[in-house]
Protein backbone atom coordinates (compact mmCIF):
# COMPACT_ATOMS: atom_id res chain seq x y z
CA UNK A 1 0.00 0.00 0.00
CA UNK A 2 0.99 3.55 -0.36
CA UNK A 3 0.65 5.91 2.22
CA UNK A 4 1.12 9.66 1.86
CA UNK A 5 2.52 11.58 4.69
CA UNK A 6 1.77 15.00 5.06
CA UNK A 7 4.38 17.37 6.23
CA UNK A 8 3.90 19.01 9.86
CA UNK A 9 1.34 15.77 11.54
CA UNK A 10 2.41 12.85 12.83
CA UNK A 11 3.55 9.77 12.31
CA UNK A 12 1.42 6.80 13.53
CA UNK A 13 4.64 5.96 16.34
CA UNK A 14 4.52 9.55 17.48
CA UNK A 15 0.61 9.13 17.80
CA UNK A 16 0.81 5.96 19.88
CA UNK A 17 3.27 7.66 22.42
CA UNK A 18 1.34 10.85 22.55
CA UNK A 19 -1.78 8.84 23.17
CA UNK A 20 -0.26 6.32 25.37
CA UNK A 21 1.30 9.02 27.47
CA UNK A 22 -1.82 10.87 27.71
CA UNK A 23 -3.56 7.20 28.90
CA UNK A 24 -0.81 6.61 31.57
CA UNK A 25 -1.21 10.01 33.09
CA UNK A 26 -4.83 9.99 33.31
CA UNK A 27 -4.82 6.01 34.69
CA UNK A 28 -1.83 7.39 37.38
CA UNK A 29 -3.89 10.41 38.85
CA UNK A 30 -7.28 9.03 38.93
CA UNK A 31 -7.15 5.44 39.37
CA UNK A 32 -5.79 5.33 42.78
CA UNK A 33 -8.38 7.88 44.21
CA UNK A 34 -11.58 6.20 42.11
CA UNK A 35 -10.34 3.08 43.67
CA UNK A 36 -10.13 4.60 47.23
CA UNK A 37 -13.82 5.56 46.71
CA UNK A 38 -15.61 3.06 45.12
CA UNK A 39 -13.93 -0.22 46.33
CA UNK A 40 -12.17 -2.76 45.11
CA UNK A 41 -15.50 -4.84 43.66
CA UNK A 42 -17.08 -1.33 42.54
CA UNK A 43 -14.05 0.09 41.63
CA UNK A 44 -12.53 -3.04 39.52
CA UNK A 45 -15.95 -4.00 38.04
CA UNK A 46 -16.35 -0.21 36.40
CA UNK A 47 -12.63 -0.72 35.35
CA UNK A 48 -13.69 -3.92 33.41
CA UNK A 49 -16.86 -2.64 32.02
CA UNK A 50 -14.92 0.75 30.34
CA UNK A 51 -12.54 -1.64 29.38
CA UNK A 52 -14.62 -3.43 27.23
CA UNK A 53 -17.04 -0.67 26.33
CA UNK A 54 -13.71 1.63 24.91
CA UNK A 55 -12.95 -1.79 22.87
CA UNK A 56 -16.21 -2.62 21.50
CA UNK A 57 -16.17 1.42 20.32
CA UNK A 58 -12.95 1.60 19.26
CA UNK A 59 -14.19 -1.65 16.94
CA UNK A 60 -16.95 0.48 15.82
CA UNK A 61 -14.81 3.78 14.99
CA UNK A 62 -12.28 1.59 13.10
CA UNK A 63 -15.29 -0.15 10.88
CA UNK A 64 -16.91 3.48 10.19
CA UNK A 65 -12.72 4.32 8.73
CA UNK A 66 -12.94 1.28 7.02
CA UNK A 67 -16.37 2.36 5.61
CA UNK A 68 -15.31 5.70 4.13
CA UNK A 69 -10.98 6.89 4.11
CA UNK A 70 -12.41 10.65 3.70
CA UNK A 71 -13.77 10.52 7.26
CA UNK A 72 -11.10 11.81 9.74
CA UNK A 73 -12.60 13.18 13.16
CA UNK A 74 -15.35 12.54 15.24
CA UNK A 75 -17.44 15.25 13.62
CA UNK A 76 -17.12 13.60 9.86
CA UNK A 77 -18.83 10.16 11.32
CA UNK A 78 -21.47 12.13 13.14
CA UNK A 79 -22.15 14.32 10.03
CA UNK A 80 -22.24 11.46 7.80
CA UNK A 81 -24.55 9.53 10.81
CA UNK A 82 -26.73 12.19 11.97
CA UNK A 83 -26.19 15.52 9.62
CA UNK A 84 -24.72 18.82 10.08
CA UNK A 85 -26.46 19.85 12.99
CA UNK A 86 -24.36 15.96 14.92
CA UNK A 87 -21.45 17.64 13.39
CA UNK A 88 -21.78 20.81 15.52
CA UNK A 89 -22.68 19.38 18.10
CA UNK A 90 -19.86 16.82 18.21
CA UNK A 91 -17.13 19.34 17.85
CA UNK A 92 -18.78 21.70 20.24
CA UNK A 93 -18.38 18.78 23.03
CA UNK A 94 -14.97 17.93 21.83
CA UNK A 95 -14.22 21.43 21.93
CA UNK A 96 -15.91 21.95 26.07
CA UNK A 97 -13.82 18.72 26.98
CA UNK A 98 -10.39 20.12 25.61
CA UNK A 99 -11.46 23.56 27.75
CA UNK A 100 -12.23 21.46 30.52
CA UNK A 101 -9.61 19.20 30.68
CA UNK A 102 -6.98 21.85 30.11
CA UNK A 103 -8.46 23.79 33.06
CA UNK A 104 -8.17 20.17 35.09
CA UNK A 105 -4.38 20.15 34.40
CA UNK A 106 -4.06 24.30 35.70
CA UNK A 107 -5.47 23.45 38.81
CA UNK A 108 -4.04 20.02 39.25
CA UNK A 109 -0.05 21.18 38.75
CA UNK A 110 -0.53 24.23 40.55
CA UNK A 111 -1.94 22.45 44.07
CA UNK A 112 0.79 19.73 43.09
CA UNK A 113 3.79 22.66 42.69
CA UNK A 114 2.17 24.52 46.10
CA UNK A 115 2.51 21.03 48.18
CA UNK A 116 5.74 20.94 47.24
CA UNK A 117 7.01 24.39 47.07
CA UNK A 118 4.77 26.40 48.96
CA UNK A 119 6.13 29.81 48.47
CA UNK A 120 3.73 30.87 45.94
CA UNK A 121 0.16 30.99 46.67
CA UNK A 122 -2.63 28.34 44.82
CA UNK A 123 -3.55 31.29 42.54
CA UNK A 124 -0.10 32.77 41.96
CA UNK A 125 0.93 28.57 40.68
CA UNK A 126 -1.98 28.60 38.60
CA UNK A 127 -0.93 31.29 36.75
CA UNK A 128 2.72 29.91 36.42
CA UNK A 129 1.27 27.14 35.31
CA UNK A 130 -1.19 28.49 32.46
CA UNK A 131 1.24 30.64 31.24
CA UNK A 132 3.79 27.50 31.06
CA UNK A 133 1.09 25.38 29.63
CA UNK A 134 -0.88 27.82 27.01
CA UNK A 135 2.40 27.75 24.48
CA UNK A 136 2.08 24.44 24.10
CA UNK A 137 -1.31 24.43 22.59
CA UNK A 138 0.48 25.85 19.47
CA UNK A 139 3.59 23.21 19.00
CA UNK A 140 2.77 20.62 16.81
CA UNK A 141 2.15 17.45 18.60
CA UNK A 142 5.03 15.48 16.52
CA UNK A 143 7.12 17.83 18.78
CA UNK A 144 5.19 16.91 21.88
CA UNK A 145 6.04 12.84 21.07
CA UNK A 146 9.73 13.64 22.34
CA UNK A 147 7.72 14.82 25.89
CA UNK A 148 5.13 12.11 25.68
CA UNK A 149 8.29 9.28 25.57
CA UNK A 150 9.99 11.24 28.77
CA UNK A 151 6.64 10.96 30.50
CA UNK A 152 6.00 7.15 29.29
CA UNK A 153 9.53 6.58 30.76
CA UNK A 154 9.07 8.64 34.11
CA UNK A 155 5.59 7.25 35.01
CA UNK A 156 6.75 3.34 34.31
CA UNK A 157 10.51 3.55 36.21
CA UNK A 158 8.68 5.60 39.42
CA UNK A 159 6.36 3.02 39.35
CA UNK A 160 8.52 0.14 39.05
CA UNK A 161 11.57 1.22 41.48
CA UNK A 162 8.94 2.89 43.96
CA UNK A 163 10.81 3.10 47.35
CA UNK A 164 8.19 2.58 50.18
CA UNK A 165 8.39 5.22 53.23
CA UNK A 166 7.55 3.91 56.29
Amino acid sequence: TREDIIVGRSTVPQTVFNSVNVLIGIGLLSLPLAMKHAGWVLGLSFLVFSAVTTGYTAKVLAKCLDVDRSLISYSDISYLAFGKYARLVTSFLFCMELLGACVALVVLFADSLYALIPGFSVLQWKIVCGVALVPLNFLPLRFLSVTSILGIISCTSSECFQVPIY
